[in-house]
């Protein structure tokens, strides 16, 4: 179910063994899912990241993608899984400042037109 949610390939080759049973994720992606709890925890713990911070949290994994998918430099599973908790992380973040422009643009559509029709 793990690598349909992620759409992840599952290469034997790119992806953690344990007691000789592959992971259901590739390293990567199950470096992002770890992130997730990371940013999770993160936001709850410490506070939301900065915004411009989130695209340079970001970066790493993006160009080890390019690097290998473009160019054909390999990567390893250890950089792989790193990158991707960072990628995760910082994904956790953006969606946290993408809540909060959303509640902010709604305040200005929903609450005029709730005033208008009376509710408030």
């Amino acid at each position: 179910m793990l690598y349909i949610l992620f759409m992840c390939h599952r290469k034997p080759e790119r992806s953690f063994f344990f007691r000789g049973k592959q992971f259901p994720l590739c390293a990567r992606c199950t470096g992002i899912a770890v992130g997730y709890l990371v940013g999770i925890l993160t936001l709850i713990f410490i506070g939301k990241l900065p915004l411009w911070v989130i695209p340079l949290v970001m970066l790493p994994m993006i160009v080890d993608g390019l690097l290998q998918n473009i160019w054909k430099i390999m990567s390893n599973n250890p950089r792989r899984f790193v990158t991707g908790v960072a990628f995760g992380a910082a994904l956790i973040h953006a969606f946290w400042w993408l809540q909060l422009f959303f509640l902010w643009a709604a305040s200005w559509v929903v609450l005029p037109i709730a005033h208008a029709l009376g509710f408030i």
